[in-house]
């Protein structure tokens, strides 16, 4: 079966038509708020995100509370929340969902009744 010339024209300019109006790439820009805890994890993951992401897709985090990120997820305000707590309250919506992004020890604690001065732990003897 021959395709005739206008057939293979028309074929071309389609194709080209296509990618030409292809939209490049929109960058994606994400904001987040809450609970300082998390904070220097979120600022310290931006260089490897840069650097495996489209040069124009970003992130930002507004360290305050973990109140003030239940409250910002209650009024949909920007695009990811962080709280130290879990979130339990009515006004929750239905479509939020509640993961355990970081853990770790906020305080040591100890019980020596019978010792009278306080225990002096090294960085290093904590950290184990």
């Amino acid at each position: 079966m021959k395709i005739s010339k206008i057939a293979k024209v028309a074929a071309i300019a389609i194709a080209f038509g296509l990618v030409a109006t292809t939209p490049a790439h929109a960058g994606v820009s994400i904001s987040g708020s809450g609970a300082s805890f998390p904070a220097a994890l979120i600022e310290g993951c931006k260089a490897p995100f840069a650097t495996q992401s489209t040069a124009s897709d970003t992130y930002s985090y507004a360290s305050s509370s973990s109140g003030t990120g239940q409250s910002n997820s209650d009024k949909s305000i920007g695009d990811f929340w962080m709280s130290d707590g879990a979130y339990t309250a009515a006004t929750r919506r239905a479509s939020l969902i509640h993961i355990p992004l970081v853990a770790a020890p906020i305080a040591v604690l100890y019980n020596f009744p019978t010792t009278k001065k306080p225990l002096q732990l090294s960085a290093a003897t904590i950290a184990g």
